[in-house]
């Protein structure tokens, strides 16, 4: 059965990012049959953690999983905090969770992520711009589901790669842009969280 071993690709975007330290041991699995998982993502912590899921489709009937972040960017300032992932160790007192780099892995010429972006107060996680900046060879279409859990606002974001396909490559390749958790309360100023993020594209 054919494997999608990406750990020397992360090694070289973690390099690129400057992710101290540089290692990202984690193996994306097969995106097409048999084994089939489909779209991925994947987060590097502060703590030299790398966790991920399977994404694409809808997370409420099917195995794909929300990517889940929560943080108070608005009165301390905190970092973003990665929630889940696999695996999914039990959340220690002195494990660094935060939010370093995101990936997202997907096959063909479109892929859907899914985040669930959890805050203290759910009135304080209105954040209408959960994804901005520029990504080379891609729309993306963000649908706002709605609050889940009583504490997160929930985000569909699909990925559709141009039209203009690089012939030498077709649809396959990296680019490297930027999410933005972002919080506007109503009291204080809107605050934003930015962390690199590489999507690609694999055959």
């Amino acid at each position: 059965m054919r494997k999608f071993w990406w750990v020397a690709g992360i090694l070289t975007a973690a390099a690129a990012l400057s992710i101290s330290p540089a290692e990202a041991d984690y193996k994306f699995d097969d995106l097409l049959l048999p084994s089939g998982v489909g779209e991925q993502w994947m987060v590097v912590t502060d703590g030299g953690q790398t966790l991920g899921a399977r994404a694409g489709g809808d997370v409420d009937t099917t195995d794909a999983e929300p990517l889940e972040a929560s943080g108070d960017i608005v009165s301390g300032r905190n970092a973003v905090v990665l929630m889940n992932g696999n695996p999914d160790p039990a959340i220690g007192d002195n494990e660094n969770r935060d939010i370093y780099a995101m990936f997202f892995v997907h096959r063909g010429g479109s892929g859907t992520l899914t985040v669930d972006f959890h805050a203290p107060s759910i009135s304080e996680a209105t954040t209408p711009d959960v994804l901005e900046g520029s990504y080379p060879d891609y729309q993306v279409k963000k649908t706002d589901k709605g609050t889940v859990n009583d504490t997160a606002k929930r985000y569909e974001l699909a990925f559709v790669k141009n039209s203009n396909i690089n012939k030498a490559t077709g649809n396959f390749g990296s680019v490297h842009g930027q999410f933005i958790f972002h919080q506007n309360p109503r009291y204080e100023p809107s605050q934003t969280a930015i962390v690199p993020f590489v999507i690609a594209s694999v055959c």
